[in-house]
Protein backbone atom coordinates (compact mmCIF):
# COMPACT_ATOMS: atom_id res chain seq x y z
CA UNK A 1 0.00 0.00 0.00
CA UNK A 2 1.48 3.39 -0.92
CA UNK A 3 2.02 5.85 1.90
CA UNK A 4 1.62 9.62 1.55
CA UNK A 5 4.29 11.98 2.82
CA UNK A 6 3.80 15.51 4.15
CA UNK A 7 1.50 17.53 1.90
CA UNK A 8 0.20 14.42 0.14
CA UNK A 9 -2.90 12.26 0.34
CA UNK A 10 -3.59 8.61 -0.38
CA UNK A 11 -6.52 8.15 -2.76
CA UNK A 12 -8.52 4.95 -3.23
CA UNK A 13 -9.09 5.15 -6.96
CA UNK A 14 -12.76 4.86 -7.92
CA UNK A 15 -12.35 5.79 -11.60
CA UNK A 16 -9.50 6.91 -13.84
CA UNK A 17 -9.69 8.01 -17.43
CA UNK A 18 -7.08 7.12 -20.02
CA UNK A 19 -5.60 10.32 -21.43
CA UNK A 20 -3.98 10.39 -24.84
CA UNK A 21 -0.65 11.00 -23.11
CA UNK A 22 -1.14 7.63 -21.37
CA UNK A 23 -1.56 6.03 -24.80
CA UNK A 24 1.73 7.60 -25.91
CA UNK A 25 3.46 5.87 -22.96
CA UNK A 26 1.77 2.54 -23.77
CA UNK A 27 2.89 2.77 -27.43
CA UNK A 28 6.43 3.72 -26.42
CA UNK A 29 6.14 7.15 -28.06
CA UNK A 30 7.02 8.81 -24.75
CA UNK A 31 10.06 7.09 -23.25
CA UNK A 32 9.27 6.10 -19.71
CA UNK A 33 10.82 3.60 -17.29
CA UNK A 34 8.97 0.36 -16.62
CA UNK A 35 7.32 -1.15 -14.80
CA UNK A 36 5.05 1.85 -14.48
CA UNK A 37 1.51 2.79 -13.51
CA UNK A 38 -0.13 5.37 -15.75
CA UNK A 39 -3.20 7.51 -15.19
CA UNK A 40 -3.78 11.07 -14.09
CA UNK A 41 -7.52 11.52 -14.70
CA UNK A 42 -8.28 10.27 -11.20
CA UNK A 43 -11.34 10.46 -9.03
CA UNK A 44 -11.67 8.67 -5.73
CA UNK A 45 -11.76 8.94 -1.97
CA UNK A 46 -9.11 10.33 0.36
CA UNK A 47 -8.27 7.49 2.76
CA UNK A 48 -5.12 8.83 4.42
CA UNK A 49 -3.13 12.04 4.59
CA UNK A 50 0.57 12.50 5.11
CA UNK A 51 2.23 13.98 8.16
CA UNK A 52 1.51 17.68 8.70
CA UNK A 53 -1.55 17.40 6.45
CA UNK A 54 -4.88 17.48 8.21
CA UNK A 55 -8.37 17.91 6.79
CA UNK A 56 -8.38 21.69 7.30
CA UNK A 57 -4.99 22.05 5.60
CA UNK A 58 -6.05 19.76 2.77
CA UNK A 59 -9.32 21.63 2.23
CA UNK A 60 -7.49 24.97 2.27
CA UNK A 61 -5.02 23.72 -0.34
CA UNK A 62 -7.50 21.86 -2.57
CA UNK A 63 -7.78 23.22 -6.07
CA UNK A 64 -4.89 25.60 -5.38
CA UNK A 65 -2.69 24.29 -8.17
CA UNK A 66 -3.00 22.98 -11.67
CA UNK A 67 -0.84 19.88 -11.64
CA UNK A 68 -0.64 19.73 -15.41
CA UNK A 69 2.11 22.31 -15.82
CA UNK A 70 4.87 22.12 -13.22
CA UNK A 71 4.17 18.59 -12.02
CA UNK A 72 4.04 16.94 -15.44
CA UNK A 73 7.14 18.80 -16.62
CA UNK A 74 8.97 17.28 -13.66
CA UNK A 75 7.31 13.87 -13.49
CA UNK A 76 7.23 12.88 -17.15
CA UNK A 77 10.96 12.33 -17.27
CA UNK A 78 11.41 10.75 -13.84
CA UNK A 79 8.39 8.68 -12.80
CA UNK A 80 8.40 10.02 -9.26
CA UNK A 81 6.75 12.69 -7.14
CA UNK A 82 8.52 15.98 -6.33
CA UNK A 83 10.94 14.41 -3.87
CA UNK A 84 12.37 12.04 -6.47
CA UNK A 85 10.70 8.95 -4.99
CA UNK A 86 7.87 6.77 -6.22
CA UNK A 87 5.10 5.74 -3.86
CA UNK A 88 4.26 2.52 -5.74
CA UNK A 89 5.99 -0.86 -5.44
CA UNK A 90 5.31 -4.37 -6.75
CA UNK A 91 3.47 -6.30 -4.06
CA UNK A 92 5.57 -9.50 -4.10
CA UNK A 93 9.08 -8.21 -4.79
CA UNK A 94 8.92 -4.64 -3.51
CA UNK A 95 10.45 -3.43 -6.79
CA UNK A 96 9.70 0.28 -7.38
CA UNK A 97 7.07 1.14 -9.99
CA UNK A 98 7.48 4.37 -11.95
CA UNK A 99 4.49 6.67 -11.71
CA UNK A 100 3.44 8.37 -14.93
CA UNK A 101 1.93 11.40 -13.24
CA UNK A 102 0.08 9.97 -10.23
CA UNK A 103 -0.30 6.33 -11.29
CA UNK A 104 -4.08 6.59 -11.10
CA UNK A 105 -4.77 3.24 -12.75
CA UNK A 106 -3.42 1.61 -9.60
CA UNK A 107 -5.92 0.68 -6.89
CA UNK A 108 -4.44 3.37 -4.63
CA UNK A 109 -2.37 6.40 -5.57
CA UNK A 110 -0.63 9.26 -3.79
CA UNK A 111 -1.20 12.81 -4.98
CA UNK A 112 -0.18 16.28 -3.78
CA UNK A 113 -2.98 17.65 -1.56
CA UNK A 114 -2.93 20.98 -3.39
CA UNK A 115 -4.13 19.24 -6.56
CA UNK A 116 -7.42 18.01 -5.08
CA UNK A 117 -10.89 19.39 -5.57
CA UNK A 118 -13.97 18.50 -3.52
CA UNK A 119 -16.70 17.11 -5.76
CA UNK A 120 -20.43 17.04 -5.09
CA UNK A 121 -21.76 13.67 -3.93
CA UNK A 122 -24.24 13.74 -6.82
CA UNK A 123 -21.43 13.54 -9.41
CA UNK A 124 -20.66 9.89 -10.31
CA UNK A 125 -17.01 8.82 -10.16
CA UNK A 126 -17.05 7.67 -13.79
CA UNK A 127 -18.16 11.13 -14.91
CA UNK A 128 -15.90 13.15 -12.63
CA UNK A 129 -12.74 11.33 -13.80
CA UNK A 130 -12.75 13.33 -17.05
CA UNK A 131 -12.49 16.61 -15.15
CA UNK A 132 -8.74 16.15 -14.76
CA UNK A 133 -7.88 16.62 -18.41
CA UNK A 134 -10.78 16.97 -20.79
CA UNK A 135 -12.72 19.66 -18.97
CA UNK A 136 -9.80 21.69 -17.60
CA UNK A 137 -7.87 21.48 -20.88
CA UNK A 138 -10.88 22.68 -22.86
CA UNK A 139 -11.59 25.40 -20.31
CA UNK A 140 -7.96 26.55 -20.27
CA UNK A 141 -7.84 26.76 -24.06
CA UNK A 142 -11.11 28.69 -24.21
CA UNK A 143 -10.58 31.03 -21.26
CA UNK A 144 -6.85 31.70 -21.50
CA UNK A 145 -5.53 30.96 -24.99
CA UNK A 146 -8.57 32.00 -27.06
CA UNK A 147 -10.00 34.36 -24.42
CA UNK A 148 -13.55 33.33 -25.34
CA UNK A 149 -16.20 35.40 -23.58
CA UNK A 150 -19.97 34.94 -23.16
CA UNK A 151 -21.70 35.64 -26.46
CA UNK A 152 -18.68 34.72 -28.63
CA UNK A 153 -19.17 32.16 -31.41
CA UNK A 154 -16.72 29.25 -31.64
CA UNK A 155 -16.19 26.21 -33.84
CA UNK A 156 -15.02 22.94 -32.30
CA UNK A 157 -13.26 20.71 -34.83
CA UNK A 158 -12.21 17.13 -34.14
CA UNK A 159 -14.45 16.54 -31.16
CA UNK A 160 -12.77 14.03 -28.86
CA UNK A 161 -12.44 13.85 -25.09
CA UNK A 162 -11.46 17.51 -24.86
CA UNK A 163 -13.68 18.96 -27.58
CA UNK A 164 -16.82 17.22 -26.35
CA UNK A 165 -16.72 19.09 -23.05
Amino acid sequence: MPRPKAGEVLIKTKACGVCHSDLHVIKGEIPFPSPCAIGHEITGEVVEHGKLSDRKTIEREMGHDDLCEDFFAYNRSKGTLYDGETRLFLRNSGKPISMYSMGGLAEYCVVPAHGLTILPNSLPYSESAILGCAVFTAYGAMAHAAQVRPGDSVAVIGVGGVGSR
